[in-house]
C-alpha cells in the first residue's frame, strides 16, 4: 500500500503556485480568444490546462498547437510577449498550427 500511494503522490499534479503565472495564462487566454474548454478559468492551469505543462508548480511548457479560439477571438486577436517573460521557468513555447496576430 504504501508503494501505491508513493506512486500517485509522485504522478500528481501540484498546483500553479503562482499568482503572477496564472495572472499571465488568463491574460493570454483573454488576448489570444483561447476556448474556455481548453483552458476553464476555474481549475488549476497545471493539472487541468490543455498545453499547459509545469515543473515544481510553475509553468515550463505552453503548447497552444490544436487548440482553437472563439468566435471573438478569431476576429480581433491580440498577442504580447509581455505576458510571456513573467513565467520565469517558461522553457517552451509552441504556437505551430497557431496563427498568431503581426504585431505592430
Amino acid at each position: 500500500m504504501l508503494l501505491v500511494n508513493s506512486v500517485l503522490t509522485q504522478s500528481m499534479v501540484r498546483p500553479l503556485s503562482s499568482g503572477v503565472e496564472r495572472t499571465v495564462l488568463l491574460d493570454l487566454r483573454a488576448s489570444l480568444g483561447i476556448k474556455a474548454r481548453y483552458w476553464p478559468r476555474k481549475l488549476d492551469p497545471c493539472a487541468n490546462w490543455t498545453g499547459v505543462e509545469c515543473g515544481n508548480d510553475r509553468v515550463t511548457e505552453i503548447n497552444l498547437s490544436g487548440l482553437r479560439r472563439t468566435r471573438v477571438g478569431r476576429l480581433s486577436p491580440s498577442f504580447s510577449i509581455d505576458y510571456l517573460v513573467r513565467c520565469t521557468q517558461l522553457s517552451t513555447f509552441n504556437a505551430s498550427g497557431f496563427a498568431l496576430p503581426l504585431i505592430v
